[in-house]
């Protein structure tokens, strides 16, 4: 059987670490049967006939360097929507799209926490923090979205959603009404007060921030966090889950406790309401609702400081989201201590789930995508889709049923860009091979 062949180029960078990648990766692929051609000259862009045999191509290049006639051979070639992309058999399992990136970054000085929604209408919602003066949590930081209404060809200009002085406007958290279509976004004020926007027209405008704080947040919390990521509406009641997380001093100890909770709403996001918190040693969390009506918990374990453990931590429950219960370690999902994303998909009358985050226990490297049939109680599949440095994650689905992951990545640092990842199921289980 012939192998397919995949054709790595890097050059227009100074010093060594292209080089270091473009092995990465002709390491990675090999093992994975491709026949790997590297090359350093960005001209072998302009060689239709070598292009087009091509199954794989992976362009390492420094945007400022390349030419526009270059770009647009790799645009032809790819259809990625950008000019570095990675893409296997014409783009119809793998698909890397650079939504947000530092190289090019608006005034701001680094993208953060994506939050990726697909609406009811299919379309995709890809909102992230802008952070204006530093890559840090705290100070002048907005909120931004990109829009599409192709299954994620071509996104619209990044836009402010909210924005308010010096402050900081971020932890986004998305979740749509299935009866009203009402997309309600969560999001918190210097990580301390908690704030509600929401759209009837599938992201096109926001209502002002409505401060929420007083309904789901209690005395003695200190750090508050909405999300990030995506919220869910529960197939058997309607009640819509945020997911978030906050500290609270140990009276006893004066210690600070960090706990994963909920919130909900049984009025389509008029209205939120507390719902229970985890044990402490828990943070930022996603929850899926299985296969019974029961909502499971994945959380970031706080436990790695204490070198403890460095594993994601699940709990589950039973009454929508108002108790928790059975917390324990996932030994599969290994973890650096980081956000995560955990995701049910609906398709063809079949559920299944997805995970995504960096899977190493060392540092955050090797993004990963894992796959469940059974209600995420084993992980039948894995595929690493970036195996450099990796962050932050939100996963989607769209109409085509194509699995989609808004991911924080880089070369240099896990946070240099903000990449829109779209790939098959069968290119998770290797069905291309």
């Amino acid at each position: 059987m012939e192998k397919h062949k995949a054709l790595i180029i890097w050059g227009g960078w100074d010093g060594h670490e292209p080089k270091q990648i473009s092995e990465v990766f002709a390491k990675m692929l090999e093992g994975e049967g491709f026949e790997v051609e590297v090359s350093t000259s960005l001209d072998t862009l302009l060689d239709a006939g070598k292009l087009s045999a091509l199954s794989l191509l992976v362009p390492i290049v420094s945007m400022a360097k390349i030419t526009d006639e270059q770009c647009a051979a790799v645009l032809q070639t790819v259809e990625a929507g950008c000019g570095v992309a990675v893409l296997t058999n014409g783009g119809k399992m793998f698909r890397k799209t650079v939504l947000y990136t530092n190289q090019n970054h608006h005034d701001y000085h680094t993208y953060r926490i994506p939050s990726l929604f697909v609406t009811r209408e299919g379309t995709i919602l890809a909102i992230c923090e802008g952070r204006k003066h530093s890559h840090r949590d705290s100070g002048e930081i907005h909120m931004l979205l990109r829009r599409s209404t192709d299954d994620g060809k071509t996104f619209s200009p990044q836009e402010v959603i909210w924005m308010d002085g010096e402050n900081t406007c971020g932890n986004p958290c998305m979740v749509q009404d299935a009866e009203t279509g009402r997309i309600n976004l969560l999001c918190c004020m210097n990580n301390d007060k908690v704030f509600l926007l929401f759209s009837n027209d599938e992201g096109k405008t926001w209502t002002e921030p409505k401060e929420i704080t007083k309904d789901v947040k209690k005395d003695g919390w200190t750090w508050y966090a909405t999300g990030p990521g995506i919220g869910i509406q529960l197939h058997t009641t309607g009640r819509l889950i945020v997911p978030c997380d906050h500290i609270l001093i140990n009276e006893l100890t004066g210690e600070k406790d960090c706990h994963s909770h909920v919130i909900y709403s049984d009025d389509g996001g008029l209205s939120w309401r507390l719902g229970g918190s985890a044990d402490k040693g828990t943070d930022e969390c996603q929850t899926v609702e299985l296969s019974d009506g029961s909502i499971m918990l994945n959380m970031r374990s706080q436990d790695g400081t204490r070198g403890k453990h460095f594993t994601r931590q699940t709990a589950v429950s039973s009454d929508g989201g108002l108790t928790w219960h059975g917390q324990k370690f996932d030994e599969t999902l290994i973890e650096p201590m980081c956000q995560a994303s955990i995701f049910r998909a609906d398709a063809d009358a079949e559920s299944f789930y997805l995970f995504t985050n960096p899977a190493n226990k060392d540092d955050r490297y090797n993004a990963t995508v894992r796959l469940s049939y059974d209600d995420c109680k084993t992980w039948a599949y894995d595929r690493c889709f970036f195996p450099e440095r990796s962050a932050y994650t939100s996963l989607g689905m769209n109409r085509k049923g194509e699995i989609l992951c808004l991911l924080e990545c880089g070369t240099i640092t896990s946070i240099d860009q903000m990449v829109l990842f779209t790939f098959s199921v069968d290119w998770i289980k290797r069905e291309d091979q």
